[in-house]
């Protein structure tokens, strides 16, 4: 009867330490898997970050060229200012209107078709150049009045 209690025992012994290991091997077996998912996740995510910094270094740099481009265009924009506030300061318009009228008339004619022109030329699209001619042939209501 003994060896029946001592078989019994080691059995059990037996017994509990496979079923021990089965158990800790499906514990390890499932603690992989989740490693691995969160292994997959971490790698999408910096992949997803390294993209986005590489986007935003570029953006940057894009950023960069074109303020350098605005600053320039601005300089010569206020060098043109200047030069314009210059010839207004030489020019006394009240003087030329009483001397040669219908000359300051013309003048004054050809700037403003062409500042109508230069509009109508930025703010049509490329490609659009029907509606720049129709602008260039309006009327512009500026004919002269000084025939009395």
């Amino acid at each position: 009867m003994a060896k029946l209690y001592l078989l019994v025992i080691v059995l059990g012994i037996v017994g509990g330490v496979g079923y021990g290991a089965k158990n800790y091997y499906e514990w390890s077996q499932a603690t992989i898997t989740t490693l691995r998912e969160n292994n997959v996740k971490l790698v999408s995510a910096t992949e997803t970050l390294q993209n986005t910094v590489d986007t935003m270094v570029a953006d940057a740099k894009r950023n960069e060229e074109l303020n350098q481009n605005l600053t320039k265009q601005l300089a010569e924009s206020r060098e043109y200012l200047n030069t314009l506030r210059n010839k207004f300061a030489r020019i006394d318009l009240t003087m030329e209107a009483l001397q040669d009228p219908d000359n300051l008339e013309e003048r004054v004619q050809r700037a403003v078709d062409r500042l109508i022109q230069d509009i109508a030329e930025d703010t049509t699209a490329p490609g659009d150049e029907s509606s720049t001619d129709s602008v260039r042939t309006e009327d512009t209501g500026t004919d002269s009045s000084s025939s009395d």
